[in-house]
């Protein structure tokens, strides 16, 4: 069973763990790490709201390999937008102690007025609907400078 964010036992005791099996922490490459990030739709953003570290989950798409949410006026538009931001998604299997992460660290843009409206009216043609009812009218982008991913499978 795959499940995207962290899990835990609910309360278990240890009978789905497979304590005799091995487990390797691999390294995603880059070209995998962006099928990955493309093959989900909520992530995770972290942003700094004036001295702590925030995490919202947000739904996303891609725009190549730049990562694109919406949002609405708070604290995630106040932390993301001209700021560095981390992003993260990942799927864990609790019961086979497997899964993989992927972390984007770049800088996020507010993309609603740049251009002259341009970026605006190109990345408003994406396929990224907010889930919740709200007033989502700003476009973020986080133009990544990494992009990397860690597996944990059976050896």
């Amino acid at each position: 069973m795959e499940s995207t964010g962290t899990t835990n036992s609910g309360g278990r005791g240890h009978e789905d763990d497979d304590a005799g099996a091995e487990r390797v922490i691999e390294e995603i490459d880059a070209e995998e790490c962006l099928a990955l990030l493309g093959s989900h739709q909520v992530g995770r953003v972290a942003v700094v709201v004036g001295i702590h570290p925030v995490i919202f989950p947000v739904n996303y798409c891609l725009d190549g390999d730049a990562v694109v949410f919406r949002t609405g006026e708070g604290a995630k538009l106040q932390g993301a937008a001209g700021h560095p931001v981390g992003f993260e998604v990942d799927a864990v299997d609790v019961g086979a102690h497997t899964g993989w992460s992927v972390h984007v660290w770049g800088k996020a843009s507010d993309v609603t007025e740049q251009n002259g409206g341009h970026e605006a009216r190109r990345v408003q043609r994406l396929a990224l609907e907010p889930w919740a009812v709200t007033d989502a009218s700003h476009w973020i982008r986080i133009d990544p400078v990494s992009i990397t991913g860690r597996r944990i499978r059976p050896t």
